[in-house]
């Protein structure tokens, strides 16, 4: 089914049923992203990754973009209200020129980002990160009842998904490109 709009354009019942499903999966992952991240720890997400087999440093990466994200958050917000009280105006106007206004927020919480990220660098080079070979851990996690518990019901969600999507048919409307 065609739908037209204006002269040129035409809207499909399946883009129809397409969009609000893509914005839908989005929506899922910022959510679930944002729940891991405010109920975990940076230490308990490098210490859960080195349990499953993940390298030392890739793990410590990935733990410090995590913990790296409210700081610039903060920082950003503190550029905001300088820049505000240097007679700064981002609220006004068009998304346009919204958007061209941020530059002088993005400009120095970028280069305090660099400079943060270098100093880090520096500091874990200094104690030595990634100089042994083997490394002992302060702290060791078992697998326990909770965590089988949440790999059950993420099982079963998954499982209720595949079912659903593929015994009833609900679910993608377009096939895959």
């Amino acid at each position: 089914t065609q739908y037209y709009w204006g002269p040129s354009v035409s809207i499909s019942a399946q883009a129809l049923l397409y969009g609000p499903a893509m914005g839908l999966r989005i929506v899922a992952f910022i959510c679930f992203g944002l729940l891991y991240i405010s109920t975990t720890s940076p230490e308990e997400m490098t210490a859960g990754l080195r349990a499953v087999g993940m390298p030392l440093t890739p793990s410590i990466a990935l733990s410090l973009a995590f913990r790296l994200v409210p700081t610039l958050a903060e920082t950003a917000g503190t550029v905001m209200q300088a820049q505000r009280a240097r007679g700064l105006d981002v609220d006004s106007g068009n998304a346009l020129a919204r958007v061209k206004r941020t530059a002088p927020v993005i400009v120095p919480t970028l280069g305090y980002a660099l400079r943060s990220a270098d100093d880090l660098t520096r500091a874990l080079e200094t104690r030595g990160l990634g100089a042994a070979k083997s490394r002992s851990e302060y702290r060791t996690h078992q697998f326990g009842g909770g965590d089988v518990v949440a790999v059950a019901l993420c099982l079963a969600v998954a499982v209720l998904c595949i079912w659903l999507r593929a015994g009833l048919g609900i679910g993608e409307a377009l096939p895959r490109l």
